[in-house]
């Protein structure tokens, strides 16, 4: 059986939808048995509602259905704040740059980009270059530094994010300052 957004509200019992207007957001407000309850959603998309709550007292539920659509309003104005500024953000990269990513789980392991070529007018073209070890710091573990034009990888595009872009979900890279990095591995 497949839940609907209509399969959390409950039929009857005096059921009252609250919908904000400076938000998604949707409160259905009800009482069962004489206890206060309320169920919210976060956005018109969601399915699964974001809270289903009994309250003590309606005065309790009368503030958490007011907080939970003030948090919602925050977060569609911050949410617009966001999108203007990256829409606002000029190209920090160049052609040449070097960036690196920091990223591992119990190890650290360091990945160099370079910027082959600008695109358009937030993105840029980049490749993964190879490390070069400067320095044994112990066992499995040195310092590297990027070895410029020694590419190692196809060319993908990725937008400028003021000076860093997002290469994986678990990866940001930024821009390399020449100084080596600590690397860590298994093997």
């Amino acid at each position: 059986m497949r839940f609907t957004r209509e399969s959390y509200i409950p039929k009857g019992h005096g059921v009252t939808k609250i919908a904000a207007k400076d938000s998604e957001a949707t409160v259905y407000i009800y009482q069962r048995v004489g206890v206060p309850y309320a169920t919210g959603f976060r956005s018109n998309k969601t399915t699964k509602p974001d809270f289903i709550y009994r309250f003590k007292t309606d005065g309790d539920r009368e503030k958490f259905v007011r907080n939970f659509l003030k948090n919602c309003r925050e977060y569609v104005e911050l949410k617009a704040a966001r999108q203007a500024k990256r829409k606002a953000t000029e190209r920090v990269l160049k052609v040449d740059d070097i960036l690196y990513s920091s990223w591992g789980y119990e190890q650290t392991n360091i990945d160099f980009y370079q910027v082959i070529a600008l695109k358009g007018k937030t993105s840029v073209v980049l490749r993964k270059i190879a490390q070069i070890e400067t320095e044994q710091t112990g066992w499995l573990s040195e310092k590297v530094i990027a070895a410029k034009d020694s590419f190692i990888g196809e060319p993908f595009t990725k937008r400028d994010l003021g000076g860093s872009v997002k290469i994986e979900s678990y990866a940001h890279a930024t821009k390399w300052d020449g100084r080596p990095l600590h690397q860590s591995h298994y093997h």
